[in-house]
């Protein structure tokens, strides 16, 4: 899967010349959300969001499922030796838990015996079961004593119960600071060559979205899932266009009653109303922001449904914000966040991996915020990179890396590739 460059994003908000699209958005989206700190605005999202314009606009006419046999790389690499982990400070995984996936000839959480039975298994072990991703035979286990995360691995992977045992692995939204002042000039939409603070663009260095929209302006029947911080769902510029979610099921397809426009699987409700960061509703703007209501800005696919995710961005969250999605017939994934290292050995998450391989429509990734390029050996980023091959897993084919342009149509100088 190559890399794909879309001329909607931009340089860094640090950089004078280099201006962009992303920073447009951002009055819009916060301008009803004045009880969230101003500050909060300097996060933003990597590029992946930015590929919607070509994806959710025509997503219809995508088959609606993909081959997912599972890859010999991926299931040989279920278990990653101790000395492998590669992330020495903890950093990049939850403290004190780790992710169990149980063998189901043994432990069978689909059953209430099952339940049951991982309990006793935690107990046996030294450890107390925090949740249980059923769909998936999967527990969340937490440590009780000074006992490290690689340690409880090392520990746990040769029990004949468990099929494998992973980190809680941590994603990190991939953002870019400023303290500049943000504009509504949409130049990724349409570029004439403006002038944005100061440095001009190349006329049509764009993604030609008024032609786009000419074709199609995208549908309600396309939902796209964004697996973030949270969506303002009240927001003038997204109500009209959030997922109803009156008749919502769970991750295990189990009916909620109702949800609030989708879910919070950071704090366990059904209210994915962002707390710390807007991240994910700016991104949710610049996918779907209503069109000709007289206010704010439009989106790349202003007829499309956004459903809200809220997600701490753990494995575990991430991958039951993946399977609500595709229980509630999301057609497209945005996910603006990942984790990057030297090696895929570091930090390849089979559980993570089998969750988009199962997931029946376009996963949207974007490459990252750190100018390095992506070459499989001595560079890597999750989940972008489960698009290509490595000697750790097979490429995906609905995963879609997403890298960045400026307003000249070269690379942004902050953007992997």
């Amino acid at each position: 899967m190559s890399t794909y460059f879309f001329s909607l994003t931009r340089r860094p908000f640090s950089s004078p010349r280099d201006p962009g699209f992303l920073r447009s958005m951002a009055p819009t989206i916060v301008e009803s959300q004045k009880r969230y700190r101003r500050d909060t605005l300097r996060s933003f999202q990597r590029g992946s969001i930015l590929a919607l314009v070509a994806l959710v606009v025509f997503a219809s006419s995508y088959p609606t499922a993909f081959v997912t046999a599972a890859t010999e790389n991926a299931t040989s690499r279920a278990s990653v030796p101790l000395r492998e982990w590669g992330m020495k400070d903890g950093s990049s995984y939850v403290q004190g838990e780790v992710v169990v996936k149980f063998r189901e000839g043994n432990i069978d959480l689909g059953e209430a015996r099952g339940v049951r039975d991982a309990r006793t298994f935690a107990a046996r072990k030294r450890l107390v079961v925090k949740e249980m991703i059923e769909g998936e035979n999967v527990g969340v286990l937490k440590t009780q004593d000074a006992e490290s995360v690689p340690e409880t691995i090392a520990r746990l992977e040769q029990d004949p119960e468990v099929a494998a045992v992973q980190p809680n692995f941590q994603y990190r939204s991939r953002t870019i600071g400023t303290d500049d002042t943000y504009r509504d000039q949409l130049w990724g939409l349409d570029n004439t060559g403006q002038n944005v603070d100061g440095a001009s663009g190349t006329a049509d260095a764009d993604i030609d979205a008024p032609e786009a929209w000419a074709i199609s302006e995208g549908s309600s029947d396309i939902i796209a899932a964004v697996i973030d911080t949270g969506v303002a769902y009240n927001h003038p510029d997204l109500l009209p266009n959030m997922w109803d979610g009156t008749e919502c099921k769970d991750e295990n397809g189990d009916p909620l009653g109702g949800c609030n426009h989708g879910y919070d699987y950071e704090d366990g409700d059904l209210t994915p109303l962002p707390m710390w960061s807007e991240h994910g509703t700016h991104i949710s703007g610049t996918i779907a922001a209503v069109k000709n209501n007289g206010k704010g800005i439009i989106g790349v696919a202003p007829h499309t449904k956004i459903m809200a995710l809220k997600s701490g961005l753990s494995t575990s969250d991430n991958v039951k914000s993946i399977n609500f999605a595709k229980q509630n017939g999301a057609k497209v994934i945005n996910a603006s966040w990942g984790m990057s290292s030297n090696t895929c050995d570091d930090v390849f998450d089979p559980l993570l991996y089998q969750a988009i391989q199962d997931f029946p429509g376009l996963f949207i990734a974007a490459s990252g915020n750190s100018s390095e390029e992506h070459n499989g050996t001595t560079y890597v980023d999750m989940p972008s990179d489960y698009g290509h091959t490595t000697s750790c897993w097979t490429g995906l084919p609905n995963v879609i890396n997403v890298a960045a342009v400026n307003s000249n149509d070269n690379r942004a100088v902050f953007s992997d590739y």
